[in-house]
């Protein structure tokens, strides 16, 4: 309890100031508590580190009931001390009660009792940790969070406890490592992980050992849970839980011991990777993951080196496409070539010799072979004017020959008026390329004529 009167002086005068007293109370001093708290009393003596509540002073009140003088600490639970932090701050938060604990393991004493109430912040941001066993000695019926402490052989505060607490088997790090995955989960969401409706400790105990955590980021942010405000910064920080974080705080939370972190140094191994943008060894690390983290880390080198690749490979596709189009270009020339140079010698060969048997069969060779041309040049994407403006004047030539009654032709209209309408895509074609060209319009007038 705290002294009413703030100042607590020492009768030999080697320590004046704030002081928070610890008295067993009366009643309780039986022989096995007597030797509970002298344990508890030399395992306190051995912890020196910046963020546990100091042990001063120790001995005997005049009615014999032995007492404790601790460093008084003026702050608020870690739960409520992250009310309006970021992410970042939290997790500085936590990693100091991370090395708190780690150091109370290496001196080879387990808390047992991790929750927010033991858990203090001050005012300048200090993280606090108390009562290493002793509020279990001294008062192991009531939590001082309103939550029930079971009492007996094997006390602990149910909302808080590991599933081998609640059993009643052995305990070790591997408890102090659970509590705290509850306290990160509660500090990092406004929730604890199961258990949010329970409204009494054996209800509480129960969801311990038979309810799965939630993976924090699939929470919807409305506490359900007696006491717990909603996190205002919830949505927040809901996004940034995904993935990295979600693993961590499920393995610390694994119902099995063996599955959590080896130590708490572990623990908080993998909240520094992750606040520093390593990979986090609670997650697989695939060589995606591995390649997300590293650029993240490295975004100004990797954003300079993509910037490099990309110029590189840019430079290197313009030439390739510029390769590619003069290819094709030879490739189309090549080909108009050998389309011309066939004409040609069908005109000189077939053509001519086909004109000996009468002017009537020379006509039809040379309206025969002058489609076979046209319809292979036509099918390309004609994009030049004056090619598209060739092709559909021998079109309508071949149309002429074909079945324009205003000469002498073969009397195939069907045949004739098939050509012409090949004639007239491409005029409207033309027309579309170059809309001012008075040629185009007349074209149209004399293909519309013809049809």
């Amino acid at each position: 309890r705290d002294s009413e009167d703030p100042v607590i002086g020492r009768r030999d005068g080697a320590h004046d100031g704030r002081a928070a007293i610890k008295v067993l109370r009366a009643g309780m001093d039986s022989q096995r508590v007597l030797e509970r708290f002298a344990l508890e009393q030399r395992a306190l003596a051995r912890l020196n580190h910046p963020h546990i509540a100091h042990l001063l002073d120790a001995g005997r009140t005049a009615d014999g009931l032995p007492y404790i003088v601790m460093e008084a600490v003026a702050g608020q639970p870690i739960d409520a001390a992250c009310n309006g932090l970021p992410l970042a701050q939290r997790l500085g938060l936590f990693l100091q009660l991370a090395d708190a604990v780690a150091h109370a393991h290496r001196a080879l004493l387990v808390h047992r009792d991790l929750k927010p109430s033991n858990v203090l912040v001050t005012g300048e941001g200090q993280v606090k940790l108390l009562d290493f066993g002793i509020a279990k000695a001294l008062d192991p019926l009531e939590g001082s969070d309103g939550h029930t402490t079971v009492a007996g052989e094997r006390p602990y505060t149910p909302h808080y406890a590991s599933p081998e607490q609640v059993r009643g088997e052995p305990v070790g790090t591997a408890t102090d490592i659970y509590s705290l995955g509850v306290l990160l989960y509660l500090m990092l969401t406004g929730q604890r992980p199961y258990g949010r409706g329970a409204t009494s400790a054996a209800e509480a105990a129960r969801c311990v050992l038979e309810e799965k955590p939630v993976r924090p980021s699939a929470l919807t942010g409305e506490s359900t849970s007696p006491g717990l405000a909603v996190d205002p910064q919830w949505l927040a920080t809901r996004r940034t839980l995904e993935g990295d974080l979600d693993n961590v705080l499920l393995k610390a939370l694994d119902k099995r011991p063996e599955g959590r972190y080896a130590s708490v140094d572990a623990f908080a191994a993998d909240l520094r990777a992750y606040l520093a943008g390593y990979p986090v060894s609670a997650r697989p690390a695939g060589w995606a993951y591995r390649a997300r983290k590293f650029v993240g880390r490295n975004r100004l080198g990797v954003g300079l080196a993509s910037l490099a690749v990309v110029a590189v490979v840019g430079g290197g596709a313009v030439a390739t496409w510029q390769a590619v189009v003069a290819q094709q270009q030879r490739d189309l020339a090549e080909r108009r070539f050998d389309e011309v140079r066939r004409f040609a010698r069908t005109m000189l060969f077939e053509v001519d010799t086909a004109l000996r048997d009468g002017p009537t069969a020379g006509r039809e060779k040379l309206v025969a072979t002058a489609l076979q041309y046209l319809d292979r040049l036509s099918a390309e994407r004609l994009t030049d004017a004056d090619l598209l403006r060739d092709v559909a004047e021998a079109y309508e030539r071949v149309g002429d020959i074909q079945g324009n009654t205003m000469q002498a032709n073969l009397g195939r209209p069907d045949e004739a008026r098939r050509s012409f309408d090949k004639a007239l895509a491409l005029r409207d074609s033309l027309a579309r390329l170059a809309p001012g060209d008075l040629k185009s319009v007349q074209g149209l007038f004399t293909i519309h004529e013809r049809l």
